[in-house]
């Protein structure tokens, strides 16, 4: 993808080898500068006769899931939002999860009822996804944060209950025994 975005493809390809390597402080700042160049609008006009409108969205959108990815790595949450906010209605598993993550990270009010409606009418959210494995990826997915985040706001009996249901699923299972072991510490540290 990256390699046919003209003059940023250089620059794109170092930022995602740093991002493979973890090296998220070292690939900031050039994606953040890529993003300022890329979205001014004075070269809005000159980027579309050079890449034409897909590829414009296509460089501008992995730039936001990128930034946002590194923000989140840094705990800048309120950064990490402004940029994979941008991108959180697209057909992408990737940057829908990413959008999920920086507001469960970030203590999102009302962030478990959000999933929690998700999960309940999945119709209104994991269809905006094209294919049926990344629906099924998403609605796993949102089941685990769901847990997760029930643990995190106490309450260990209901992430209990949605982890043993998770048993059944060869794709969270393995996510829902380790959680249950953790919820089995909590109890007995909570005993003694």
């Amino acid at each position: 993808m990256i390699e046919d975005y003209g003059r940023f493809s250089g620059e794109l390809q170092k930022a995602d080898e740093q991002i493979k390597q973890k090296k998220f402080e070292e690939a900031l700042p050039g994606l953040l500068t890529a993003y300022r160049e890329f979205t001014a609008p004075i070269d809005y006009y000159s980027w579309l006769d050079e890449m034409g409108e897909e590829g414009y969205i296509g460089v501008h959108d992995w730039l936001c899931y990128r930034i946002a990815f590194c923000y989140n790595d840094r705990k800048e949450y309120d950064r990490a939002y402004y940029y994979i906010n941008q991108v959180s209605d697209r057909d992408n598993f990737d940057y829908m999860a990413e959008w999920i993550n920086t507001m469960v990270n970030s203590n999102f009010p009302g962030i478990i009822e959000l999933i929690g409606a998700y999960l309940e009418k999945p119709e209104e959210f994991v269809n905006t996804l094209s294919g049926e494995d990344d629906r099924k990826r998403m609605k796993d997915f949102l089941e685990r944060r769901l847990g997760y985040l029930m643990i995190e706001y106490g309450r260990i009996e209901e992430a209990r209950q949605l982890f043993t249901r998770m048993l059944d699923n060869p794709n969270s299972c393995r996510f829902a025994r380790e959680e249950l072991d953790y919820i089995a510490d909590l109890m007995e540290d909570g005993e003694e």
